[in-house]
C-alpha cells in the first residue's frame, strides 16, 4: 500500500441507511399510484445531491445560508424535472427530504474488515464527514471508533465540504501534514475536496448515474467496493 494516510466519508461509503433515499421515493410513489422506474430515481436522487453539494459550496463562499423552505424547494425540483410529478405529490415526498423518516445504519460490506487490515498494516486512518455529532454514537456502535486517529463532523467544527479546511483539521489531528494521504467518498464534491486539500482521491459512487462536473477532474481511483483500497 502506497499511502501512509486514509480518510473516509461515511454516509455510502462506510455506513449505508437502509431504507435508502431511493427505496422510501419509490415507495411513497407507490402508495399514490405512481409506479416509477428504480433508474430514474437513482437519476433524480444523483442530480439532486449534485444541486445540494454546489448550494453548499456556494455557502462556504459566501457565508450565506438558504432558508430550509427554499433549499427543500430545489431538491423536490430536481425529482419533479427528472420523474414529471405532479404538484400534489411535494408534500409526500418533504419528509425523506428533511429525514423525518424511519432509517436504520447498517455497515457497508467490507467496511470493519477494510478498516482493520488498513489499521493493522500501520496506515493513520481518518474520517471527515458533512454530518451532526451523534454520528459519533453509530461509528461506536458499530466499532469503528477504535480504528481513526481523528473523526471530524462538519456540524461540530463548523466546516463543510468541498471546503478543503476540514480536511486539513483531520491532517494535522493526524499528524498527517505531508503524507501520502487518501480520501475515499461517495460524492464527486469528495473529489473536489480532496485535490483542493493536496490530497488524491478515491471514488466510490453509489448509483450508475452519479456522474463528474467537468470542472471537477478525475480521481486517482474509482473504486466498487471497499476492499479494492487494498491494493491501491
Amino acid at each position: 500500500m502506497s499511502y501512509s494516510a486514509m480518510l473516509f466519508d461515511l454516509d455510502q461509503t462506510l455506513i449505508i441507511k437502509k431504507p435508502d433515499t431511493v427505496d422510501l421515493v419509490r415507495s411513497r410513489l407507490s402508495d399514490h399510484g405512481l409506479d416509477t422506474e428504480p433508474e430514474r430515481i437513482q437519476r433524480a436522487f444523483a442530480n439532486s445531491e449534485i444541486w445540494i453539494a454546489q448550494q453548499v459550496m456556494k455557502e462556504n463562499e459566501t457565508g450565506e445560508r438558504m432558508d430550509d423552505d427554499t433549499f427543500l424547494h430545489h431538491i423536490w425540483a430536481a425529482y419533479q424535472a427528472e420523474l414529471d410529478l405532479p404538484l400534489e405529490i411535494k408534500n409526500v415526498l418533504l419528509p425523506i427530504f428533511r429525514g423525518e423518516c424511519e432509517q436504520k445504519y447498517e455497515l457497508m460490506p467490507g467496511a470493519k474488515e477494510t478498516l482493520a487490515v488498513l489499521y493493522a498494516g500501520g496506515v493513520t486512518l481518518g474520517v471527515v464527514s458533512n454530518h451532526r455529532a451523534s454520528i459519533r454514537k453509530v461509528l461506536d456502535e458499530f466499532g469503528l471508533t477504535k480504528y481513526f486517529t481523528a473523526i471530524i463532523i462538519s456540524d461540530e467544527v463548523k466546516k463543510w465540504k468541498p471546503d478543503p479546511g476540514i480536511i486539513h483539521l483531520a491532517l494535522r489531528e493526524m499528524g498527517a501534514i505531508g503524507m501520502n494521504a487518501l480520501y475515499t467518498g461517495d460524492h464527486p464534491f469528495d473529489i473536489l475536496c480532496a485535490h483542493q486539500a493536496g490530497i488524491h482521491a478515491a471514488w466510490m459512487p453509489p448509483n450508475p448515474y452519479y456522474t463528474i462536473p467537468e470542472f471537477i477532474g478525475r480521481p486517482e481511483f474509482e473504486i466498487r467496493s471497499l476492499d479494492q483500497l487494498l491494493r491501491v
